[in-house]
């Protein structure tokens, strides 16, 4: 079973857009095997494609990888909001 989804975030500027996909790089530079991450900033957008294929649990593994994705973008715009009121 092959399972894909393409995440596409808008940010405030192409800046901020590049400053979140500098962080989540780390992280998606060693995934497992049979799974593929490919993250690029096109202006504002950061485009995340997440591809699980050949396990038996595609879905349940393409949901716990976007749902972590998701949570450390979450983390990063909570940091972006504290520098604001700084």
């Amino acid at each position: 079973m092959k399972a894909k989804v393409t995440l596409m975030l808008k940010f405030r500027s192409a800046k901020e857009a590049l400053t979140v996909s500098s962080a989540l790089k780390p992280d998606n530079l060693f995934v497992k095997e049979n799974m593929r991450i490919i993250q690029y900033v096109k202006g504002d957008l950061l485009i995340v494609d997440v591809e699980v294929y050949g396990v038996n649990d595609a879905v349940g593994t393409l949901k716990n990888t976007v749902d972590e994705i998701l949570a450390h973008i979450k983390s990063i715009e909570k940091v972006f909001e504290k520098l604001e009121d700084v």
